[in-house]
Order: C-alpha cells, then structure tokens, then sequence
C-alpha cells in the first residue's frame, strides 16, 4: 500500500474568514445587477461618460467576481478555501498534488484599486460641479491615483512573492479611506451651504435628504477599509487573511454606493415638481440645480 504524507493542517489558515468574504462579495454583486439595471432603464438621459463610466465599472466588478468564483471553486474543490488563497501545494488523500497561483486573488487587488479610484474620479467631478473649486477635487484624486497604484504595485509584488504584501495593505487601504473622509466631509459641507442659502422649503428638504445620503454611503466606505485595515494589522498575528473578510467586498461597496447615489435621484423624484430631477442638464442656470440632485 503507498503511503504519503497528511497535510499539516496547522499550517493551514481558516476557511471562516475566505467563507464569510465570499458570501458578502456574492450578495453584493446581486444587488450591484439591480441597481445597474435601474439606473440603465431609468436614466437614459444621463451624459454618454457618466454612464460609460458606470459600464466600465459594472464590467470590472463582473470580472473581479468571476475571479472569486474560480478561486471559491479552487478551495472548495479540495475542501480547503484558503489553501486557493495561501498558494503553495495541498496534497489530496489519494496523494495527488494540487498546485495554487494567486494570480486571481492579485487580479482582485488590481481591479479594487482601479474601481475605487474610478469612483473617486465621480465625487470629485460631482464636488467641482458643486463647489466650482478644483482645490479639494485635486487633492483627494492624487491620493486616490497613489493609492491605486500602491495596490497595484502591491498586488504584482506578491505576484513574485506568492501572496500580497501585509505592509502595502496597510499604506492603500489608508488611502482609500482618507479619500472617502475627505469626499464626504466636503460634500456634505458643499450641501449644507446650499442648504442654508436657500428659502425654498422643499428645496431644503431634498437637500437635507442628499446630506443624510452622502453621509451614509461615504461612512460605508469608510468604516469598511477601516474595518479591513484593522483586520490586516491586528490580526495579523493569528492569520494573515482575516481582512479578506471585507477585501472581496471593498470594491462592490464603492460600486454600490456610487450607483445608490445616482439612482436616489427616483426618489428625489417624488418631493420635487421639477421636471429636471430625473435627468442631467449642464447648460446655463440649471447646472447647479441638477447637480444637487445628482448627488
């Protein structure tokens, strides 16, 4: 009879983690197809970039989540899900040998960044149009762009090395936080001056409306890289891939609060007679009313 040696499973990291990050990143992903397919049906009037952008996205988003499911489908085929996330080798009871790459999970860390920063580039144009000052717009997208390219550099690194490095997790994922921290606090000041310079009871009402929404989906994405952030470096010491939990989510809560923000526009629908609110104009007067309502 042949003989071969059991796996160490102690070596092994748990599938709690990669289990609960892919259930979040699935479920997300659903809800990213329906608000795709409202904002598509409902807003046709939108500018030809704006709805090429959230296209691009949509797109990245379907193929950062084909590679989840192939990296599920890896682990699961062996019954170990973080052995398609670890790499290295897992050897089966029968002694075969199966081999893992982590091209997929590096791909993930490239998409995230470039999806984030993408969304980032959306604020920024909707705080510009709002605040008619490039100042903070500028500022946040630098910080966007170098976190972008840190989490690609990161992600080629561990390419070469077999898995990301834990230490450029913590440099990007501060970014992308403190881009969110700044497009929320400067929105919502931005809204909050609108706010009080107008007299119109409804036009505040809406307003007041928009400055709870930013806050909302601008805190998600906050409390999410920090929640991931705080997984890498405390967590670290017991497993490594603890922040996975959120990583297979990040990129679809930036999606899905951008495609919420834009699709809030239905409802804004129903407190505004207005015949502007459920489309875009950038000519003369009724740019900044429109913006308001695209925010």
């Amino acid at each position: 009879m042949s003989s071969c040696t059991p796996p160490n499973w102690s070596s092994f990291s748990p599938d709690t983690p990669i289990a609960l990050g892919y259930t979040f990143s699935f479920g997300l992903f659903g809800i990213l197809i329906v608000q795709t397919f409202i904002y598509y049906t409902r807003f046709t009037n939108d500018p030809r970039w704006l709805k090429c952008l959230v296209w691009l996205i949509f797109l990245m988003e379907c193929l950062g989540s084909a590679f989840t499911l192939y990296a599920f489908w890896l682990g699961a085929s062996v019954h170990c899900l973080s052995c398609a996330i670890d790499g290295g080798y897992y050897i089966k009871p029968d002694c075969e040998m199966v081999l893992f790459s982590v091209w997929y999970l590096v791909s993930l860390f490239v998409l995230t960044g470039l999806i984030s920063s993408s969304v980032h580039a959306f604020y920024c144009w909707r705080i510009w149009v709002i605040g008619r000052s490039l100042i903070v717009p500028i500022v946040v997208m630098l910080l966007s762009i170098t976190q972008s390219f840190v989490a690609i550099y990161g992600a080629f690194r561990g390419l070469m090395g077999g898995t990301p490095s834990n230490n450029i997790d913590y440099i990007w994922l501060a970014g992308s936080c403190l881009c969110d921290l700044l497009i929320t606090i400067q929105t919502t000041r931005l809204l909050l001056l609108q706010k009080s310079g107008s007299g119109i009871s409804k036009t505040k009402s809406i307003l007041v409306k928009l400055v709870k929404l930013t806050i909302e989906t601008g805190m998600v994405t906050v409390a999410a890289t920090l929640l991931e952030l705080l997984f890498a470096v405390v967590l670290y010491r017991w497993t490594h891939i603890a922040h996975l939990i959120v990583f297979f989510s990040l990129s679809k809560l930036y999606a899905n609060c951008m495609l919420a923000n834009l699709n809030s526009r239905l409802l804004m629908a129903k407190d505004s007679e207005q015949d502007h609110v459920s489309s875009i104009h950038f000519d003369g007067h009724t740019r900044r009313t429109a913006t308001l309502v695209l925010t």
